[in-house]
């Protein structure tokens, strides 16, 4: 059979199926897309509606904020703050305090008081201003010459400990002249002068408590470290410490003018290694008034007599205090005196001191009620 000659019956047949094949489609409607939800979406029917499905909520258009102005990644209820406003990380209910006010990791039980000058200089202008009340910085004070007090009083004070005058032997510390001064906490280092080599004292009146006197020297004459001309010295619980008097008095040398009484007054203090190259290791009493209490004498040294004390024409009474390693060259390794010296209650105590001199009293008068 000749194929060619059905070619045109083939496609007459399938261009007329085409065709209702295509009518069949324009008779089908075309679906339409779900109208977009509004602000108040319809109620979804409750017995078609999913109980595990919501509805689709509309999201809110984004605003547009200047850098200033974004959120941050958690927004806040609380208004906006500056920086300096902000609150610290762990805020608190006390108020605010500048750095000078803020307390110390380990505050300290004693707090720090204001001192008023720092050096020699200052505390000369101090002194030069008139003010009483001087309180001294805890430092050491480096003094190239003597500050003269006379007719002026004042008062000297290390209300935080550690005040130290050094004059490094270039002069003593203080003339003091006619009225009355005192001095609270301070140490007396190196002082330097013929008489007195800390302090020296001309009719006046002193009083020192709780200071340290050191290594002062009175190279020729009296008191290592404190020489009393007809005035009064009245000392406690203070330190006498390696003080050096060419003649007399290693510590004090107390000396009274015809008819000018001279008087000191010494408790709770304590002289330990003070030379005196004539006599009186610590204290030299001439014609004067000494009374001492409570005090401890410990290897002081006189090249002459009294290795601790030595009373010459004056008045001396001793209560409660201790002797021990004093020594003297020639008598009294302990105490040398021309008078008597009254020991009140017979509460002293002397020890063997190993000198040339003999131990506890001796003298070319009777010693009174300090007889061993």
């Amino acid at each position: 059979m000749n194929l060619t000659r059905l070619i045109p019956f083939f496609v007459l047949v399938v261009a007329k199926c085409h065709s209702a094949f295509a009518k069949d489609l324009e008779e089908i409607p075309k679906a339409t897309k779900a109208p977009k939800a509004t602000k108040s979406p319809k109620a979804a029917n409750p017995s078609k509606a999913s109980p595990s499905v919501s509805p689709k909520v509309k999201k809110a258009p984004k605003a547009n904020f200047s850098p200033s102005e974004k959120p941050s990644v958690l927004p806040s209820n609380e208004p906006s703050l500056s920086p300096s406003e902000k609150p610290s990380v762990l805020p608190s209910n006390e108020p605010s305090l500048s750095p000078s006010e803020k307390p110390s990791v380990f505050p300290s039980l004693s707090p720090t008081i204001d001192c008023d000058v720092t050096n020699f200089d200052e505390l000369q202008g101090a002194i030069n201003s008139g003010a009483y009340d001087i309180k001294l910085c805890s430092r050491i004070f480096l003094f190239t010459k003597e500050i003269d007090l006379s007719g002026k009083s004042f008062t000297f004070t290390c209300p935080n400990g550690g005040c130290v005058l050094d004059a490094e032997s270039n002069d003593r510390f203080f003339y003091l002249s006619g009225e009355r001064n005192s001095f609270d906490g301070i140490t007396f280092k190196n002082g330097y002068s013929g008489n007195g080599g800390a302090i020296y004292i001309s009719v006046g009146e002193v009083v020192i408590t709780g200071s340290t006197f050191e290594g002062n020297t009175a190279p020729f004459y009296y008191g290592g470290a404190i020489y009393n001309r007809s005035g009064s010295a009245v000392i406690t619980g203070s330190n006498f410490v390696g003080n050096t008097a060419g003649r007399g008095g290693g510590a004090i040398s107390n000396f009274a003018a015809p008819a000018v009484p001279a008087v000191i007054t010494v408790t709770g203090s304590t002289f330990e290694g003070n030379t005196a190259g004539g006599e009186g290791g610590a204290i030299r009493n001439n014609r004067g008034t000494a009374n001492i209490a409570e005090s401890e004498f410990i290897g002081n040294t006189a090249g002459g007599e009294g290795g601790a004390i030595s009373n010459r024409g004056g008045s001396m009474d001793i209560t409660g205090s201790e002797f021990e390693g004093n020594t003297a060259t020639n008598y009294g390794n302990n105490i040398i005196s021309d008078r008597d010296v009254t020991c009140t209650d017979d509460m002293n105590t002397f020890e063997s001191s190993g000198g040339s001199g003999n131990d506890g009293l001796s003298g070319n008068y009777p010693v009174g009620l300090c007889a061993l």
